[in-house]
């Protein structure tokens, strides 16, 4: 019996693992799209999201797996795609409908959009980042919003997501 749930285990770790993957791939490609077909970027994302509800559903603890398996995958593309899969395990947690989680999902992929806006050398900065800076860096909710802003039927849930990512409850 233990053989057996072994092999469900490792096939379900395949099977989640190969989601992933093509999720990644996914959020690669609309991460890419968005300046210029954002209305077909947010469709694709919004299909990714919706399938990474299913799984997690039914493996959610099998993709918290997946995620500490960093490996070839630690990059902005990595960290919007678990970003996105802990919120809606969170959300599952406070018992959230499907539909919440997927707006969710969808808000925290998109959550660090706005860096796009900032010069990239202020992420690979040796030195300590100025006032200056750091004050240009806390702005990238506020851009990603209006990125997305501006895209027909972006979820208004998922747009107070990006908006408020780094809001604090007190």
């Amino acid at each position: 019996a233990r053989i057996e749930r072994m092999r469900q285990i490792r096939e379900q770790r395949s099977k989640c693992e190969k989601q992933y993957k093509k999720s990644l791939g996914v959020v690669k490609s609309v991460m890419k799209q968005l300046g210029s077909s954002p209305q077909q970027a947010v469709e694709q994302a919004d299909e990714v999201i919706g399938s990474v509800v299913e799984t997690l559903f039914d493996e959610g603890e099998m993709m918290i797996h997946l995620m500490s398996d960093k490996g070839a995958y630690e990059n902005a593309y990595f960290h919007s795609l678990n970003v996105s899969v802990l919120s809606m395990l969170i959300g599952k947690e406070y018992g959230l409908d499907s539909q919440s989680i997927q707006k969710l999902g969808l808000g925290a992929l998109f959550h660090d959009i706005g860096k796009n806006k900032i010069p990239s050398r202020l992420f690979t900065k040796k030195e300590p980042l100025t006032s200056a800076e750091q004050n240009l860096i806390c702005f990238h909710p506020k851009y990603g919003g209006e990125m997305v802003g501006r895209i027909p039927g972006f979820p208004r849930e998922s747009l107070e997501v990006i908006l408020q990512h780094h809001e604090y409850y007190n």
